[in-house]
């Protein structure tokens, strides 16, 4: 049996994105499907004596993703994020497994943001009579290790607001982007 719980580092600001999907390979093929939804879960996965891979993706949701199931899931599988959705705070850990007959293995699963977090943009000294500014970040990462992001990620662009002075424009509010890394 393996036993697979999450956790955070003692560091009072992190957190780990809930709902974790947690994906159990042998080989390519995917053994095992489950989900962890708070800290306070664990998952008890019976599995025979092996080695395996299991995949966790912390921060996906089937509101904004499309996740593969249990049949479609492959170690290099891609997630895809819905038309006119964006990223959210995406987590990620890969572990190997290696599980002994008769013995219960403890597997756990410290995931790691795979997003850059947007917060806020300051541009000055833009001249007066400008009536729009934006700014473009290319190119994003279209993977990580392990999934890769199917749709054209390409660029992303942020739209900047003009402040009293005329010449400053800003941009302040949570955008999330794969980063390349």
């Amino acid at each position: 049996m393996l036993e697979v719980y999450t956790r955070t580092t003692n560091d009072n600001e992190a957190t780990v994105s809930y709902p974790v999907s947690v994906y159990v390979f042998s080989g390519e093929k995917c053994v095992a499907l489950q989900t962890i939804t708070s800290a306070a879960q664990a998952l008890n996965i019976l599995l025979t004596e092996g080695n395996y891979t299991v995949l966790t993706i912390g921060g996906a949701t089937s509101e904004n993703y499309v996740l593969p199931s249990k049949s479609e899931a492959t170690p290099d599988m891609s997630l895809v994020l819905k038309e006119g959705k964006s990223h959210g705070d995406l987590m990620m850990a890969k572990n190997l497994v290696v599980l002994k007959d008769g013995q219960t293995n403890s597997l756990s699963v410290t995931l790691e943001r795979k997003v850059a977090l947007l917060q806020s943009v300051l541009m000055e000294n833009i001249p007066s009579s400008a009536t729009e500014v934006t700014l473009t970040l290319s190119p994003l990462w279209t993977s990580m290790a392990g999934i890769e992001y199917a749709g054209a990620e390409g660029q992303t662009t942020v739209a900047l607001t003009k402040q009293e002075d005329g010449k400053t424009w800003s941009f302040t509010g949570e955008k999330y982007l794969l980063p390349k890394l």
